[in-house]
C-alpha cells in the first residue's frame, strides 16, 4: 500500500514541482558527466591507500549525494502527509520510508557501486558498502525526525474533554459497566449477609477484580494513547504531556475512589455486625 501511495504522489510532484522537475532535467543533461565522476567516491573509500583525506573526501561526497537524494525524496512530502502515515503504520513507517529512499536513489547506488570499477571486489570492501548503505540510512533516518519535528506549538493549556473521554472510553466500556453494576451487586449483596468471614470472602474476592478491571481500564488507555499520540504530538508537545498527566490523575482517583468505598462498605459490615 505504502509503494503504490508513494509512486502516484511521486508522478503527481514531477508533474506540479517546477524546481523538482528543473533538477531532474538538469540531472539528465549533465548525465555523461555524472557517469564520469562516479567511480570516484566509491574508489577513494575501497581503494585502501595510506591518504586518510582520501577515505575523508569519499565519505564526504557520498554524504552530500545521500542528503541530495534524500531531500528530493522529502520534497515529495508535506510534513501533515508524513504525520497520518505515520499515525497509519506505527512502527513500519520508518523502515517502509526507508526501504522507498533506497529504491528511488539512483544516484546514491550509482556512486556507491561504480567505485568496483576501479576498485577491487573484497570482503572489506563489501563491508565498506554495507557501511555506507547504513550510514546513509542513519542520515535519512535523523532528516526525518527533523522533518517530523513540530515547529511551533499551539498555545493550548488544558485538554479538551471529549479527547479525554474518548482516549478512557474507547475499548473500555465493558470493563466499566462490569465494575459499575458489579460495584452495585456486591454493596446489595454484603447488605444482606450477616456472618462476618462470608463478608470478607466476598469483599476480597471484588477487590480483586475491582484491581484486574481498572487494570484493564488503564491499559486500554494506554493503547489508545499510543494510538493518537502522533496527532497529539503534533498539536503540540506540552499538549500531549498534559493529556497524559491528567489521564494518569483521572486513573489514580478512580482507582482510590472505587477501592475506597468498597473497603469502606465491607468495613461497616464488619463493624455492624
Amino acid at each position: 500500500m505504502f509503494k503504490q501511495v508513494f509512486s502516484q504522489k511521486q508522478s503527481i510532484h514531477k508533474q506540479q514541482n517546477q524546481l523538482y522537475r528543473i533538477i531532474v532535467f538538469c540531472l539528465v543533461l549533465f548525465s555523461p558527466v555524472l557517469l564520469l565522476l562516479a567511480p570516484l567516491p566509491g574508489y577513494l573509500i575501497y581503494q585502501g591507500t595510506e591518504h586518510f583525506f582520501s577515505h575523508i573526501l569519499g565519505w564526504l561526497i557520498i554524504t552530500l549525494i545521500g542528503i541530495f537524494e534524500g531531500y528530493l525524496f522529502m520534497s515529495v512530502w508535506q510534513k501533515n502527509e508524513l504525520v497520518f502515515f505515520k499515525y497509519l503504520f506505527g512502527k513500519d513507517f520508518n523502515k517502509n520510508l526507508l526501504v522507498s529512499f533506497f529504491q528511488s536513489s539512483f544516484l546514491l547506488h550509482l556512486f556507491i557501486w561504480a567505485g568496483y570499477i576501479k576498485a577491487d571486489v573484497s570482503v572489506s570492501n563489501l563491508l565498506l558498502t554495507a557501511a555506507i548503505y547504513l550510514y546513509n540510512a542513519c542520515i535519512f533516518i535523523v532528516y526525518l525526525k527533523y522533518k517530523l519535528a513540530t515547529k511551533t506549538e499551539l498555545n493550548i493549556t488544558w485538554p479538551n474533554t471529549k479527547i479525554i473521554l474518548h482516549l478512557f472510553l474507547n475499548g473500555n466500556l465493558t470493563s466499566i459497566i462490569l465494575l459499575i453494576l458489579g460495584s452495585l451487586i456486591f454493596s446489595t449483596f454484603l447488605f444482606n449477609v450477616e456472618k462476618a468471614d462470608v463478608i470478607l470472602s466476598i469483599a476480597s474476592l471484588w477487590l480483586l477484580l475491582n484491581v484486574y478491571l481498572i487494570a484493564q481500564v488503564w491499559r486500554a488507555h494506554k493503547v489508545n494513547l499510543n494510538q493518537y499520540s502522533m496527532f497529539l504530538t503534533s498539536i503540540s508537545p506540552k499538549y500531549m504531556k498534559t493529556i497524559k498527566a491528567v489521564a494518569t490523575v483521572n486513573w489514580c482517583v478512580i482507582f482510590i475512589t472505587v477501592l475506597t468505598l468498597n473497603i469502606s462498605i465491607a468495613a461497616l459490615q464488619l463493624i455492624n455486625h
